[in-house]
């Protein structure tokens, strides 16, 4: 099992306890059922991890997209733009919350081991084109929120590439394999595998 820091520590933040208090549950709960991981590994292991189709989608991505983190409340209108840019995915109406304009937010005031990360996939004008915000707990990545813009072809499949590679973690929960076939065959084929009870 990937180490994770459920507890505040000393070195803590001081909005670590808060933030522990919403995510550490939610963890313990997902040890009940099976998890789609995606393990931490180098680029060239990760190429060779991923099926040809997916490799290639991800070379090009890296090559029309710069990756990293970011401030989310300096790109509010951006993931308006991604959140609205398609009004189905998966087969699905998108969800209120993702119609909604989402509203700046205050940074949780938190350590290097318990951090809230938001990655993005930027183009040539240096426009938010995919994000993913990513809670840490410890050596542990969640994927909270996933979304790329309509328009913005394998710009999802260069942030999951970039996630393995580069995020400082060991692993990436993003729930399970249970899900529509669509998103099912999308994490798979971006390196994400089925973990059993633990």
């Amino acid at each position: 099992m990937i180490p994770y820091e459920p507890y505040p520590r000393l070195e803590c933040g001081p909005d670590c306890g808060a933030f522990l208090a919403k995510w550490a549950p939610w963890w313990r709960e997902r040890l009940l059922a099976p998890r789609a991981m995606l393990f931490h590994q180098e680029w060239n292991d990760y190429l060779q991890w991923v099926g040809k189709k997916s490799r290639n989608m991800a070379r090009k991505a890296t090559e029309r997209y710069a990756y990293g983190t970011f401030d989310r409340s300096a790109h509010l209108d951006a993931i308006w733009d991604i959140n609205t840019s398609k009004p189905e995915r998966q087969g699905k109406p998108m969800t209120l919350s993702y119609q909604l304009y989402p509203e700046a937010t205050t940074p949780w005031r938190l350590c290097d081991v318990h951090r809230d990360e938001w990655w993005g996939a930027f183009d040539e004008d240096e426009r938010l084109r995919a994000y993913v915000q990513l809670i840490v707990l410890g050596r542990l990545g969640i994927v909270n929120k996933a979304m790329g813009h309509a328009h913005a072809r394998g710009a999802m499949n260069g942030m999951f590439a970039i996630l393995a590679t580069e995020a400082d973690v060991d692993g990436i929960h993003y729930l399970d394999l249970r899900c529509n076939e669509g998103l099912a065959n999308f994490k798979r084929s971006v390196g994400f595998v089925e973990v059993g009870v633990v």
